[in-house]
């Protein structure tokens, strides 16, 4: 680890939001904050794709002690320095500006917007192809097959991934849910039966309600997946593997929007090969399901 900013003044250490809130607390910061500070200023291009357990390992520290020093630096928490050393990028000029991944703001053209989201979506789905274990894929189709009950889990943007993964699942016969309310999700994870499976979402895998209701989950005997972007998060913590299904960084405000798309992609790929491991008993409930919708067309 560089020992930069220990020989840094507090009048040296740089332009930009957070190095402003770093200068004002440099006096009184630890060793091991300003390690991680140290980390912050330097490579800034690296933490706005790192989750905080990468971090974390980068600096040699816990992923609890870098939110804490985060806090002490005048921020919220990691997710909040993200966003702030992204934005700083931008001002900076020093964001990366071709191709697909150049950051998107008030001058991009609404074609440029159109091109760069579908890029970004295309190469991750690309990537995934590469970054997506195909033995624990099988895995995981092996352990949702036969499964009695499988609670979905996603907040924020992952929640209609969520939402969407528990109505095919159900469309193919299986008992599948996905409580959007903490509290349902909570409870839906603490009854999960023997067999049972929770399949958890979050493209940081650092959204508390996901990671908390996944470790219900795991306490209650059921076997978590996790459907994330990052190999080492609060969320792979808590789970039994998980199918990372992140690629190359596609810049900080294209990652998530090209994350969601994967993530879709991947649970939908469980679900048909779920579909197809059970056999007749799949294809009658979506035969029950086209019934269904009949019905339902003007």
């Amino acid at each position: 680890m560089s020992d930069q900013l220990e020989l840094l003044s507090e009048y040296e250490i740089g332009a930009g939001e957070v190095a402003a809130r770093l200068r004002i607390v440099f006096p009184q910061l630890s060793m091991s904050d300003r390690r991680i500070a140290d980390v912050l200023l330097t490579q800034p291009a690296v933490i706005v794709h790192s989750s905080v357990s990468e971090v974390a390992e980068l600096v040699g520290v816990s992923a609890a002690t870098v939110v804490r020093a985060c806090r002490r630096f005048g921020f919220e928490g990691f997710q909040d320095v993200k966003i702030s050393i992204a934005q700083d990028l931008v001002r900076t000029g020093a964001a990366e500006t071709e191709g697909p991944t150049g950051v998107l703001d008030e001058s991009t053209a609404s074609g440029e917007v159109l091109r760069r989201i579908l890029g970004a979506g295309s190469q991750g789905l690309v990537d995934a192809q590469m970054t997506v274990d195909e033995e624990r894929f099988t895995t995981a189709v092996e352990l949702l097959a036969p499964s009695p009950q499988i609670l979905f889990l996603g907040g924020g943007s992952s929640s209609s991934i969520a939402a969407d993964a528990a109505y095919w699942f159900t469309a193919i016969g299986k008992l599948a849910f996905a409580p959007s309310d903490p509290m349902g999700q909570h409870l839906a994870a603490r009854h999960l039966p023997k067999g049972g499976v929770c399949v958890a979402i979050s493209h940081s895998g650092a959204f508390k309600q996901t990671v908390n209701a996944a470790r219900i989950a795991k306490e209650a005997g059921a076997t978590v997946i996790a459907v994330t972007s990052f190999a080492k998060s609060p969320l792979t913590e808590v789970s039994d593997f998980a199918l990372v299904s992140g690629g190359r960084s596609l810049g900080y405000r294209l990652e998530a929007s090209a994350g969601r798309l994967v993530h879709l992609a991947v649970v939908d790929a469980l679900r048909i090969a779920v579909a197809l491991r059970r056999g007749p008993v799949s294809f009658e409930a979506l035969d029950q399901m086209a019934d269904i919708s009949k019905g339902q067309q003007l």
